[in-house]
């Protein structure tokens, strides 16, 4: 981190509102005005004999601040558009629409969410995503957590509204059937029944709605949706990454306590 007094290269190190050395001229006869050269002076001092100059404003300048020269002034001013074009174009596929993949729920859910098992992408999983329109969330996760973890908070997020509505329908045709005579009153069944009848949607639906038909929501997940095998379209998918959130409909977070310790969830 740079010294607090060095003006020349630091940058602002806490938030704040910095002041400025504004000059109409730009220069004097004895050549550009720079604080530096009276950095003992205080700022009165610099108001009551200020630099030859035709016309300038001069006020103290906080610690952790530096000048911005009238180049840089200049050079920040002319690369607004072209910075402006570099962010749309982060946040766009229009250039590379091919790019804009999403993997379906039934897949990343399927054998227990085994996609989960390791970072290294090959052919294969890059297969597993198909190019799509929309992406119904976006998957931001720690690749050190483990794998049963993320399976587990993926399975209650989408599966416990299907496994709950299912049990509570058999309870009542137990109940129905009960009431008729059909079944015994010691409630055996609905015990022996429900419970697995709740754990097994629980865990297993997205296996079963993969084979008989998969899920219409799609899902990005970086190692399916960003090619891992070809060095020149994993950078392009990387710096896509906003476009990904963009155009996502929701954000699922697989937060864990070293979420925020590491880089690429923090980006």
């Amino acid at each position: 981190m740079p010294a607090p007094g060095d003006r020349s290269d630091s940058l602002p190190t806490k938030f704040g509102h910095p002041t400025t050395f504004i000059s109409d001229s730009g220069a004097s006869s004895n050549g550009p005005y720079s604080l530096q050269e009276d950095d003992k002076l205080s700022a009165e001092e610099l108001a009551r004999h200020p630099r030859p100059c035709q016309r300038s404003t001069v006020t103290a300048i906080p610690s952790g601040f530096r000048i911005l020269s009238s180049i840089e002034i200049h050079a920040l001013s002319s690369s607004r558009s072209s910075l402006g074009k570099q962010i749309s174009n982060m946040l766009a596929f229009e250039d590379c629409k091919e790019l804009k993949r999403g993997s379906l729920l039934s897949t990343v859910l399927r054998r227990g969410a085994s996609v989960f098992a390791t970072p290294a992408g090959c052919d294969a999983t890059y297969a597993l995503s198909q190019q799509v329109e929309r992406i119904g969330a976006f998957v931001s996760h720690n690749w050190v957590t483990a794998a049963s973890l993320k399976f587990m908070a993926l399975t209650l997020h989408f599966n416990l509204g299907a496994a709950f509505v299912l049990s509570v329908l058999l309870l009542v045709l137990l109940g129905i059937a009960t009431a008729l005579g059909a079944l015994p009153t010691t409630g055996f069944l609905c015990q022996a029944l429900c419970i697995p009848c709740f754990l097994s949607t629980l865990l297993c639906l997205r296996d079963v709605q993969h084979i008989l038909r998969p899920a219409r929501e799609t899902l990005f997940l970086d190692v399916l949706c960003i090619n891992q095998t070809s060095a020149d379209t994993k950078r392009k998918g990387i710096d896509k990454l906003g476009a990904f959130v963009r155009y996502s409909d929701t954000m699922i977070i697989l937060y864990t306590d070293i979420y925020l310790r590491k880089l690429w969830t923090v980006y």
